[in-house]
């Protein structure tokens, strides 16, 4: 095995000879040679390059488009729909709660809703802890559409 204080030396050299004397002439002329050798770095003229294909931020702008697309822009047209159902909430509607319960709106006073949710029990709510307004329940409309269907 090497010892690592071995292995210094080697790790302190450049590819392009830095570490060498620049006094003499000879190691002038080869340090140009090398320089002759190295592959152009830029644009001599403002110092920049110019890579062909596609820009680097491209990739980047169209992932955000995509999230706004596919995310930010539903949810806020969610939001939006959300909003307006429970600014219209009004007496009589049957809504679900956020936990789930079921009853009709009994009073709906800025941000409180009391909710009738069995006979002569009513129970207040925050009017953003309504999840929806349940459509009326039309039995006729039920047995109709077995009746047709025969």
């Amino acid at each position: 095995m090497i010892p690592m204080t071995n292995l210094l030396p080697i790790l302190l050299l450049t590819p392009q000879g830095d570490l060498t004397p620049q006094g003499d002439a000879s190691d002038a002329s080869s340090n140009n040679n090398q320089a002759s050798t190295l592959p152009p770095t830029g644009n001599p003229d403002n110092g920049t390059t110019e890579e062909p294909g596609l820009p680097a931020w491209l990739p980047f702008v169209l992932i955000g488009g995509l999230f706004y697309l596919m995310l930010i822009r539903p949810q806020a047209k969610e939001q939006k729909r959300r909003q307006a159902v429970l600014d219209t909430l009004k007496k009589g509607d049957e809504v679900m709660t956020n936990a789930g319960i079921y009853g009709k709106v009994v009073k709906a006073d800025g941000d409180v809703v009391t909710l009738q949710v069995a006979d002569g029990v009513r129970m207040r709510f925050s009017r953003s802890a309504v999840s929806g307004v349940i459509g009326p329940k039309d039995e006729s409309n039920g047995d109709g559409d077995k009746d047709s269907a025969k």
